[in-house]
């Protein structure tokens, strides 16, 4: 779900999440800045700096992903694709990895601030962390945002998260087929 609210809307808000994709874990905070608020999102149990990091790594069973289960695990999503900018199926399991991330910082958002969002129409931004000697390459900057934008159209399809709908929507914005209206 890409909005939190009823059926009636009475505003539109833009809404941040950002998202700090590290080497080892990601953080992802959701600003409103007409609220002069942000939440950092938690990912699971516990208290302290823990609850907010997610490891960066994927599972997968056949051609289906999943963050918590599967046959295989794939660990150091962005130090491969640092090494191997190139290579297709480091980009289709990072687009995995950042789908699920996006989907579930959105739904903690509609779930523990539903009051907040429910009459509102949220215009999305997302920022993706990329350290500075990174911003200056422009080709690896420029790949980024490409799996961010998959990530993004990935993450609000209903559909199970696979490589097949991964190769697809990355065919798409390689070829600039795929415009969305709800994300800058």
């Amino acid at each position: 779900a890409l909005q939190c609210h009823a059926v009636e809307t009475r505003d539109e808000r833009e809404v941040v999440l950002g998202l700090d994709f590290g080497t080892s874990s990601v953080k992802v905070v959701i600003g409103d800045p007409a609220l002069g608020k942000a939440f950092a999102v938690p990912f699971c149990e516990g208290a302290g700096v823990g609850q907010f990091l997610l490891p960066s790594r994927i599972h997968q069973t056949g051609a289906v992903f999943s963050l918590d289960r599967g046959e295989l695990v794939h660990r150091d999503l962005k130090l491969s694709l640092l090494a191997n900018p190139e290579d297709r199926e480091l980009h289709v399991r990072l687009v995995a990895f950042l789908a699920f991330v996006i989907r579930r910082a959105r739904g903690w958002l509609f779930t523990e601030q539903a009051a907040t969002y429910k009459h509102s129409k949220i215009v999305w931004k997302l920022t993706v962390g990329l350290p500075a000697a990174q911003h200056l390459e422009t080709a690896l900057s420029l790949l980024f945002w490409k799996l961010a934008l998959a990530a993004w159209i990935v993450a609000g399809d209903s559909l199970e998260v696979s490589e097949e709908l991964i190769k697809k929507v990355l065919d798409n914005v390689a070829q600039g087929s795929k415009a969305i209206d709800d994300i800058e």
